[in-house]
């Protein structure tokens, strides 16, 4: 072994000795597990700080963190320092994100030495002071990576002291959340969608960690660990809402290809940080939440899931998640180790389901479930203003109408909202039954006269009343026939009496309200 591992007390000071000081850090946090990159690259904390967010600082008297990443970035012939002897014996060893490298201990055996199969990058570790070393060649986009995705392993790792690690995403509200465990086949084809269409917030992404909440044995806390969300990037092409979206890949700094969690140059991902993805697709996000039901991939149809394949489906995501975040050399457990810390049975006993794939209809599934529980509520695909919290309007009858046509031929504009200018003047009147299907003739109308309206929208479903509260109708559409003088306005009313016969006077007032700010009396609603 060389004299520069040889020579070295600890691995901050092997980093100096390869010319590499680690200058620069950044403390990551998972609940209260923290843990410490350092650098002689400021990109390589700054990227970890976007990818992973930067915990707040310890105050006085804070304990050191559990765990410390070191990352030198140094040119070749410092990285040579670190060859052993071609007859050196070593081990094949799980690697964070699926992969495997090889073990060498050092002479004094109080180091190892990792190697990635066909990479000039190794990782040093010494587990006595939990602490592990990652040396790359500088100028290698790889280099700024992995130390991120290291520090992701090692938080996976320490949080598992704390609870079980598995692989799922969490998706809800503060007030509760739904798991979608994962097999390895990734759940962004469900998430996606719940997040835009469903009004759900992201919790996680890829990983979790459980943690039962003292004195309620019942009570189930789902927080999110923190790593960059690779989206597929199928997903992304054909979603014009991340497609050319700001991601982790754009930082003019660290001009990264996108990752996936399969290999470590693979393409076919998008990194995108969880604010960066929840804003692209206009959702939000929150840092844990109760866990309120469980989604699990079945591979058949949808149904209930017995107590057996509850407990596999279980073991299979924490077995993903030992995969991701293996334990690093006695540093923290194995995140399937720690699983019995929250019993299975215990998660068992919420509301399971099974989807075929996580993809739309399993969305759609999952967001049932969410609205059933009121989390959250889907997010329509159409305009439906009557929905719409809206301003109070209000207007001033100028002109009081007195006639009645029964053939007049009106055709009703398709839109279903009009803005009024304040002070604009438009005209009212009745019609006491829509047309028939596939028509938008009105004949029979019965006019109530015009008003001044202030600024406002008008929308159809709106009641229309007098001051006084009593209805004059429902808008049941508009019609421009004399615009730009002013409009039609066709309220559904059953009453036939024009404007003058209702007692209707220039100058008196009336009012439109949404049925979003209207909730009818349990009798019925008085006209």
């Amino acid at each position: 072994m060389t004299a520069a591992v040889q020579d070295s007390d600890t691995l901050e000071l092997l980093a100096s000795t390869l010319g590499a000081p680690p200058d620069h850090a950044v403390d990551l946090s998972v609940g209260a597990r923290r843990v410490r990159l350092l650098s002689n690259d400021p990109v390589v904390v700054a990227y970890a700080g976007a990818v992973l967010g930067p915990a707040a600082p310890p105050g006085p008297g804070a304990r050191p963190p559990d765990a410390v990443c070191l990352a030198a970035l140094v040119d070749p012939p410092a990285l040579d320092r670190l060859d052993a002897p071609d007859d050196r014996p070593s081990e094949p060893i799980a690697l964070h994100r699926g992969r495997t490298g090889r073990v060498e201990p050092t002479a004094s055996g109080r180091f190892r030495i990792v190697r990635l199969p066909g990479r000039r990058d190794r990782f040093v570790t010494d587990a006595a002071a939990r602490t592990v070393l990652y040396a790359g060649v500088r100028d290698d986009p790889r280099a700024v990576r992995e130390p991120v995705w290291l520090a992701e392993a090692l938080l996976a790792a320490v949080a598992a002291q704390d609870g079980p690690v598995l692989a799922a995403a969490a998706v809800g509200s503060a007030s509760g959340t739904a798991l979608l465990l994962d097999d390895g086949s990734g759940t962004a084809g469900a998430v996606l969608p719940l997040l835009y269409g469903h009004a759900a917030e992201l919790v996680a992404w890829s990983a979790v960690q459980l943690t039962a909440v003292e004195g309620e044995p019942d009570r189930i806390l789902v927080r999110g660990l923190p790593g960059p969300c690779e989206v597929p990037a199928p997903w992304v092409r054909r979603s014009p809402a991340l497609n050319g979206r700001t991601c982790l890949a754009d930082h003019p700094s660290l001009a990264l290809p996108g990752p996936g969690p399969g290999g470590e140059d693979a393409d076919e991902h998008v990194a995108f940080t969880a604010d960066e993805l929840v804003r692209a697709l206009g959702a939000a996000r929150t840092g844990q939440a109760p866990l309120t039901l469980v989604t699990a991939p079945s591979g058949g149809s949808p149904g209930t899931v017995p107590g057996a394949a509850r407990e596999a489906a279980l073991r299979r995501a924490a077995s993903v998640a030992a995969a991701r975040y293996p334990a690093w050399h006695g540093i923290g457990p194995a995140p399937a180790a720690a699983g019995e810390r929250v019993s299975g049975s215990v998660v068992a006993a919420f509301p399971w389901t099974t989807v075929p794939a996580y993809d739309g209809p399993a969305a759609e599934r999952v967001g049932a479930g969410l609205r059933h529980h009121r989390l959250t509520e889907a997010v329509p695909d159409l305009p439906d203003a009557r929905r719409w919290p809206r301003a109070p309007m209000t207007g001033t009858w100028v002109a009081v109408m007195e006639h009645r046509r029964l053939a007049r031929g009106m055709r009703l504009e398709r839109w279903q909202t009009r803005a009024v200018c304040a002070g604009a003047v438009h005209e009212l009147m009745t019609t006491p039954a829509p047309p028939p299907p596939g028509s938008d003739r009105v004949d029979e109308v019965a006019y109530l006269g015009f008003a001044a309206f202030d600024a406002g929208l008008l929308c159809v479903g709106d009641a229309v009343r007098e001051a006084d509260g009593t209805l004059l109708g429902h808008v049941l559409g508009f019609d421009d026939t004399h615009l730009p003088n002013h409009m039609n306005v066709v309220l559904l009313s059953e009453d036939r009496r024009t404007g003058r016969r209702r007692g209707l006077t220039p100058g008196g007032g009336l009012h439109v309200v949404s049925p979003a700010d209207v909730r009818p009396p349990e009798g019925g609603e008085n006209s």
